[in-house]
């Protein structure tokens, strides 16, 4: 299992509805310093997956104790 504070936030926005369901999105600009740090948390984020050798990949993951935890995951 994942936890959501293990992944980077999106930028804000806001779903408008009209008669036949969602219209469009609006990205909110009055938070746009908050955006920006956003964008860039998501530019750096690195993944939950990452692949280490040919047929061997690193999972980020939360064990049982509820803590952040990796393990080695051997492909075939």
């Amino acid at each position: 299992p994942i936890r959501d504070f293990m992944i980077p936030d999106l930028p804000e926005t806001f779903n408008q509805y009209g008669l036949f369901g969602l219209e469009q999105k609006i990205v909110n600009i009055k938070n746009d310093t908050i955006n920006q740090r956003i964008e860039k948390e998501l530019l750096e984020f690195k993944g939950l997956v990452r692949k280490i050798k040919k047929n061997k990949i690193q999972v980020i993951y939360v064990n049982d104790e509820e803590e952040e935890d990796t393990m080695i995951v051997r492909i075939k």
